[in-house]
């Protein structure tokens, strides 16, 4: 009998545990409208409670984070669908956890109302768009499992432009003594 009590609290640990990953799931293969997300643009959906000015907001944010991918990159080929929340039970009925931005495969980018910004949502896309290429380039084979995380992050962050991440900022952080300080390579566990 007590085999199985502590087999039932396990169980419901592990089911609960998953919520998020299930959410997730379903966002990555389930349609947006079917999600109940409204369609705003071509490949941007917004949760119904979204204000009409939002909504507007959005819809500039997603222009303006496709034209820094172009410009970065030199064209686009990913078009993820964008799934913009404006409240934080939105974001989490689909997934989101506490990020403010999330890719989904490569074909779905969920925006938090904390990172309804440009800079996020280009983050996230330039996750989309290197997935592309490299699936792309590599007949699918590649895949963004053989890429650095570091690599990968990294360029999201060049491509962003988010000013929290800008040799500006970071100057100000060391004058002000808040920078962390990063080992020597030799120190680091690994590169990848």
């Amino acid at each position: 009998m007590k085999k199985r009590k502590y087999l039932g609290l396990w169980m419901l640990i592990v089911l609960l545990s998953g919520c998020t990953q299930v959410n997730r799931a379903k966002t990555y293969l389930i349609s947006p409208s079917t999600l109940g997300m409204e369609k705003i643009a071509p490949h941007v959906f917004v949760n119904p409670d979204m204000s009409p000015a939002d909504r507007e907001k959005v819809a500039g944010i997603a222009m303006a984070a496709k034209e820094k991918i172009i410009n970065f990159y030199g064209g686009v080929i990913s078009a993820p669908d964008i799934l913009a929340c404006s409240t934080q039970a939105s974001f989490k009925r689909l997934g989101g956890t506490s990020q403010r931005g999330l890719l989904l495969g490569t074909s779905k980018i969920l925006i938090s109302q904390k990172g309804l910004t440009t800079p996020i949502l280009t983050h996230e896309w330039s996750h989309a768009e290197l997935r592309a290429r490299m699936d792309a380039k590599m007949g699918g084979v590649f895949g963004i499992s053989s890429m650095p995380t570091w690599f990968d992050e990294g360029l999201a962050v060049v491509v962003s432009e988010e000013p929290s991440h800008s040799e500006k900022m970071m100057k100000a952080k060391s004058i002000l003594g808040n920078l962390q300080q990063i080992p020597p390579p030799g120190r680091l566990k690994c590169w990848f």
